[in-house]
């Protein structure tokens, strides 16, 4: 899938999820426990989740910098300096596919509706 950003720029990633994207998605979360009372959790969990997944299906790019496959620091640093505007359009892309690799994906019966747990 291509994603054409507001800024001219583009990003390609596959649309296939495979198993080993809710792995990475979901070990992309880290909690700290101190003294086995006090637990740290970060505000920007679905960032954090949802930058862990494109690193994994980004397959191609227009920014000046390494693919995350090939350099994984400097290709999310290209991501944390993207214009808002751009970050935005992408996030809209690949919600649909954070939301099947999240914790308790949603998930319609035939008829359509969500299933009741």
């Amino acid at each position: 899938m291509k994603v054409d950003l507001p800024s001219g720029a583009w990003i390609e990633f596959r649309d296939s999820l495979k198993a080993r994207d809710k792995f990475a998605v979901q070990n992309s979360l880290k909690f700290k426990v101190k003294d086995g009372k006090e637990q740290e959790v970060s505000g920007g969990i679905t960032n954090d989740m949802r930058n862990a997944l494109l690193a994994e299906l980004i397959t191609g790019w227009s920014l000046a910098a390494p693919l995350p496959s090939a350099d994984m620091k400097a290709g999310m640093a290209a991501i944390d300096d993207m214009d808002i505007d751009d970050y935005n359009a992408l996030q809209e892309a690949v919600e649909p596919l954070l939301e099947k690799v999240s914790f308790r994906p949603n998930r319609e019966t035939p008829s359509g509706s969500a299933e009741s747990s």
